[in-house]
């Protein structure tokens, strides 16, 4: 199980506007406090400046990532990683107290830095664990598809076969590796007139509508012909795209 921190429901998960206008708001308000209290220091090390600035901007610029990530452990480290660069920025370009410019902005980023490490760790982990969980969903899904008493083939989007299962094999004659790559309009195992008309559903489903069950003439390798009625249906993906055909017979 996931630690407590790894945080990655929607109702749970910090909301990306909130996350932004918080770090606008450490940048800008931070910024006019520290000069409020300390004076500008003269003169600038422009060089320094402008190498601390850069990583301050990296790390604002990776914000959008991190928030991507949803682990509510990662996204307050590199907060306090944002406000320890931007106090390393402050401290060049003015004279705080010792105490600021040393202890307190290498604590600020010794904290943010083993949160960080710790909030990379879950993100490893989590992606992991949903790795292996589709491998498991993978090879259910693989024992379901070979051990149906139909024979089930699936097509892509521009019609070329993809794979099928035992049962395929078995009432066809042909090997779903022989077959892989081949268009629906070369398929050896169909007739003119069944291609045709399967070329002519094929069409229909992608356009949205749905012709329905219906029956083609196949021909097995050792020359029989047989009847089989086809159940086909559409694998979308979660936007709705459509990915592939799935042919039952």
């Amino acid at each position: 199980m996931l630690s407590r921190w790894d945080i990655h429901n929607s109702e749970t998960t910090i909301p990306k506007k909130i996350c932004l206008g918080i770090l606008i708001l450490i940048i800008a308000g931070g910024s006019w406090l520290w000069f409020f209290f300390f004076d500008v220091s003269y003169p600038i090390n422009l060089g320094g400046v402008l190498f601390k600035s850069l990583y301050l901007g990296l790390a604002v610029a990776s914000v959008f990532i991190i928030l991507r990530l949803r682990i509510c452990l990662l996204n307050i480290a590199w907060f306090l990683l944002i406000s320890a660069l931007l106090l390393d920025v402050l401290c060049e370009l003015s004279r705080p107290r010792e105490l600021i410019s040393i202890y307190i902005k290498g604590e600020l980023l010794s904290l943010a830095l083993l949160l960080v490490v710790i909030g990379f760790y879950l993100a490893i982990r989590r992606y992991t664990e949903a790795e292996n969980q589709l491998k498991q969903s993978e090879e259910r899904y693989r024992l379901i598809f070979e051990a149906s008493p139909e024979a089930i083939v699936l097509f892509d989007r521009q019609g070329y076969f993809i794979t099928g299962n035992n049962r395929f094999k078995e009432w066809l004659g042909y090997k779903p590796t022989e077959m892989e790559g081949v268009s629906l309009s070369e398929l050896p195992f169909l007739p003119p007139q069944s291609k045709k008309k399967a070329l002519k559903n094929f069409s229909k489903r992608f356009k949205g509508e749905d012709p329905g069950p219906y029956e083609l003439e196949f021909i097995t390798r050792d020359g029989k012909r047989r009847i089989g009625r086809l159940s086909v249906a559409l694998i979308k993906d979660k936007y709705k795209n459509l990915l592939q055909d799935l042919v039952m017979v």
